[in-house]
């Protein structure tokens, strides 16, 4: 090899994205929020980073994930074009995911949420008995959408959720709301892409957990299609759930978060 003959990261534009699963799961986030906030001309992407910006309280909504390791060791150029971003539309805090280790970004006016694990599910397997009196309805209507935004306020104690009307038109997206004895207590959803499926936005109220719901409704988003792996973030709460599912951790994500207008 060449001195001068560059090293692939498996990161470039021109690799697939479905080069690894790690790769599937950055695209398909990145994508997803991409593609709900390019009709308010709040999104951007360059070959470090993507940035979809739903103007939202709560700051998963607003998001610049990190698309190069080179992004992760040197970020000032990728963060500060995230600040400038966030800094020129109004909302709550913002975040920025990276799959890598990053430098720390507390000098840039960022605060660490955490270090959450990247979990992989091999497909297939069957799930357990749902627990009695737990039905699980699709998300089908703007309706259905308000209660699936109330429930993931509540369980997870953040800002107001509030999704874009769109994403019910993405056809990839599927989000499932469990009821039980007439009440709203669960939530769900997934993503079928670039050769994954990537579980999302797993919910149970406080006075609904230690029952099972919320595995019952990992399982759903997990079999979405039994052909997939299934790949998802784990919560501290919910990682031993999804261990006794059979999720092993494939490495460590590192999120930050910043009020708009940091310098």
């Amino acid at each position: 090899m060449a001195e001068t003959e560059t090293l692939s990261t498996g990161w470039e534009p021109e690799v697939l994205a479905t080069d690894t699963v790690s790769r599937s799961y950055v695209t398909d986030w990145a994508e997803l929020n991409y593609e709900l906030a390019a009709p308010m001309d709040a999104a951007y992407r360059d070959d470090l980073v993507v940035i979809g910006d739903c103007s939202s309280m709560n700051s998963f909504l607003n998001t610049a994930m990190l698309i190069h390791p080179r992004a992760a060791l040197d970020p000032t150029l990728a963060v500060t074009r995230a600040q400038q971003f966030f800094a020129e539309r109004e909302g709550g805090e913002f975040l920025v995911a990276s799959p890598w280790p990053t430098a720390d970004l507390r000098r840039y006016g960022f605060s660490l949420m955490g270090c959450p694990p990247l979990m992989l599910r091999p497909a297939g397997g069957d799930p357990p008995p749902r627990p009695n009196g737990l039905e699980i309805r699709r998300v089908e209507t703007l309706e259905d959408l308000r209660v699936f935004e109330g429930i993931e306020t509540r369980a997870y104690g953040e800002n107001e959720f509030r999704y874009p009307d769109t994403i019910l038109d993405i056809p990839r997206w599927s989000m499932w709301v469990g009821w039980v004895d007439g009440d709203a207590v669960a939530t769900a959803a997934a993503s079928l892409a670039y050769g994954i499926t990537r579980v999302e936005w797993i919910a149970t109220l406080p006075e609904a957990r230690g029952r099972g719901i919320g595995e019952a409704m990992t399982w759903v988003s997990t079999l979405l299609d039994r052909e997939r792996d299934a790949i998802l973030i784990a919560s501290d709460l919910g990682r031993p759930v999804y261990e006794r599912m059979g999720f092993r951790a494939l490495q460590r994500f590192m999120l930050w978060t910043a009020p708009r207008g940091t310098p």
